[in-house]
């Protein structure tokens, strides 16, 4: 399985030390994406694998024996970057044969993408969608206020025994449903994030600014 893992490694980078044009933008960082995957799925310390993985390995103790063995240098050095970018070399030899324009354009593709997965997670809809209902539940008390018409107590009984049971389910369900999104999502925006932080360091090597 390395085996095979090096040589379709070795294939992205062949494909990413490519000529590239502008137009080949996207299809460079899809392969620098994947190239940091597969060194990553051979490493069991992979902090970016998924919560049930990672759930099936720590039931093993000499899992828990090995991690913390792995984790001890970079604790004492204070080095996070040893642990949050590992094999991180692998992609910054490939970045190193892009052209300055080039690696400007991957780059931004890398901001693009992070701050899309961002809008798609609970970090980036929850805030918004928490807002709206804060919103909502204020609106009698605002309606009160202006034109003095109590809205709940203008709602009948039966209404307000429907509305009660459903408000509560919308909000369990609102709670389990951010719940597995982040677990489902935290993984995939670390590993982005890390690809990001690649690039980063690339483009300051060479002295290209990097947008916040």
């Amino acid at each position: 399985m390395i085996e095979s893992s090096t040589a379709e490694t070795t294939e992205s980078a062949r494909q990413i030390q490519a000529p590239a044009k502008s137009s080949d933008l996207l299809a460079i960082y899809g392969q620098l994406l994947a190239l940091y995957g597969e060194q990553l799925r051979v490493d069991e310390f992979n902090p970016y694998q998924s919560i049930p993985q990672l759930v099936v390995r720590s039931i093993n103790p000499a899992f828990h024996a090995r991690l913390w063995k792995h984790a001890v240098p970079g604790l004492k050095t204070g080095n996070t970057l040893a642990q949050d970018l590992p094999e991180g070399s692998v992609v910054l030899r490939e970045l190193e044969v892009l052209d300055d324009q080039i690696l400007r354009g991957v780059a931004e593709c890398s901001r693009i993408n992070l701050r899309h997965l961002l809008r798609r997670s609970v970090l980036g809809w929850g805030t918004k969608l928490a807002a709206a209902t804060g919103a909502l539940i204020a609106l009698p008390k605002g309606v009160k206020d202006l034109i003095g018409v109590d809205v709940l107590a203008s709602l009948s009984s039966t209404v307000s025994s429907f509305l009660t049971p459903v408000a509560v389910a919308a909000f369990v369900g609102f709670v389990l449903g951010s719940i597995v999104n982040l677990a489902m999502s935290m993984p995939k925006l670390g590993f982005v994030r890390a690809v990001d932080d690649l690039i980063a360091i690339a483009g300051a090597h060479r002295g290209v600014p990097r947008k916040e």
